[in-house]
């Protein structure tokens, strides 16, 4: 019966190992069971690696008191990941005032991003893509906005997940223009007196970085 019993601890660790496993790889996809941030994603995959030595100790365990010890400290190693995990998941989504709207927040979970130019030129960004995503946390606000010029006169054009780079990810189009930031439908300006060029200088040092 003990037997019995501790095989099917051992089995449902090693379920919760492969489901920990698929969702640190999922990331690489653009996709996710969950809505970690990456370094959430970092401690599920240590958490399943203890999982797995977990399960096979519990599996293999001749001597009860000596499996009984390394259970215990294997159960205390997967609390502090899955606590870690999870506190680094809330300061990530809960600190601060900042505000994501569905697309901001789907830009700060991108994985790759296409940056192009007016003028032709056009790069594929994955490695890096930090440094792009960071446009969820400029101090920018939607404004309800009828633009002067020509929705074709951008001058950068990102595209967050690009279907052909990331083909189950959720595809975000921002649009810098001259006076404004289009991302999707919505138009976007500094929040407060702040003038709209120093948005655009931001844009300008990426080009300059990524294609110039």
């Amino acid at each position: 019966m003990k037997s019995k019993i501790r095989h099917i601890i051992a089995g449902i660790l090693y379920v919760v190992a492969i489901v920990c496993f698929v969702e640190a790889i999922m990331v690489t996809n653009g996709g996710s069971f969950f809505d970690l941030s990456d370094l959430a994603r970092m401690f599920f995959c240590g958490l399943a690696a203890i999982c797995v030595i977990a399960a096979t100790l519990i599996w293999k365990a001749k001597d009860s008191r000596r499996m009984r010890n390394k259970v215990i400290v294997m159960i205390a190693a997967i609390a502090v990941i899955i606590g870690g995990g999870c506190l680094d998941n809330y300061l990530e989504n809960n600190t601060g005032t900042h505000e994501y709207t569905a697309d901001m927040f789907r830009i700060k979970e991108a994985v790759a991003a296409r940056f192009e130019t007016a003028d032709g030129k056009s790069v594929m960004i994955d490695s890096e893509i930090a440094l792009l995503t960071s446009l969820a946390e400029l101090e920018i606000q939607e404004a309800p906005m009828t633009p002067a010029d020509d929705p074709e006169d951008w001058i950068y054009r990102i595209t967050f997940n690009p279907i052909e780079k990331v083909p189950n990810g959720e595809e975000v189009i921002a649009y810098v223009h001259e006076k404004y930031l289009q991302i999707g439908t919505e138009y976007y300006l500094p929040i407060g007196d702040v003038s709209f060029d120093s948005i655009l200088e931001w844009f300008d040092g990426k080009a300059a970085y990524f294609i110039n």
